[in-house]
């Protein structure tokens, strides 16, 4: 081999290990690329991890607003019970006494009452009235009662049988008598019979 081919062989084989060198160090570029991607893609997923953990703080919002709902739940609760101690307190100072009972049945009555008794079934009503009355005065006389005592049957404590009512002149001789069912006063209450049909069963009692 002479010296020319020789120098060419040596410079071939030069050129190749230069070229293989350069291979090597593109190769290792592209690797640490890709694992920057890599790392990267790891960060995301820390930023992911990031935004799943703020979840809970708007879980922990959410729960102080319905502790928050709760207590005005409570609070209504409150003022629902105090309405109904004021309505409890409006009731039993809109009772009516056997003593208002009576001066309510003045009131309506043309003559005079002159005596009430009761124990807890029977009621003893003694008025005073005109032996000339008619019909008709009767009737409105009962009409007048049967309203104050279905107040006093809904609002107080009224005898649980009956109410008899007698009627006097003023000499003491007796004019009349009628009765009135306590029961039938509170079917009148509840609705289950007219005004008209309460006073026919009363007036139906009237005895002279």
């Amino acid at each position: 081999m002479d010296e020319t081919t020789r120098r060419t062989a040596v410079l071939s084989i030069g050129s190749a290990l230069l070229l293989s060198g350069c291979s090597d160090a593109v190769d290792s570029d592209d690797g640490d690329g890709v694992n920057g991607t890599e790392g990267d893609d790891g960060n995301e997923a820390d930023d992911g991890n990031d935004a799943s953990g703020e979840e809970p703080e708007g879980n922990e919002s959410d729960s102080d607003e319905d502790v928050g709902e709760t207590e005005d739940v409570g609070d209504d609760g409150d003022t629902v019970e105090a309405d109904a101690d004021d309505k409890d307190e409006t009731t039993e100072d809109d009772r009516m006494s056997t003593d208002e009972f009576v001066t309510e049945v003045a009131a309506v009555y043309d003559g005079e009452v002159a005596a009430y008794d009761e124990d807890e079934t029977h009621g003893s009503l003694t008025l005073v009235g005109d032996a000339d009355a008619s019909q008709l005065e009767l009737a409105r006389d009962v009409q007048d009662l049967l309203a104050v005592y279905s107040s006093y049957v809904e609002r107080g404590d009224a005898p649980t049988e009956q109410l008899e009512g007698a009627v006097e002149a003023d000499d003491g001789q007796a004019i009349g008598n009628v009765t009135v069912r306590t029961e039938w006063v509170e079917a009148y209450n509840r609705g289950d019979i007219s005004e008209g049909e309460l006073r026919d069963r009363v007036l139906g009692t009237v005895e002279p």
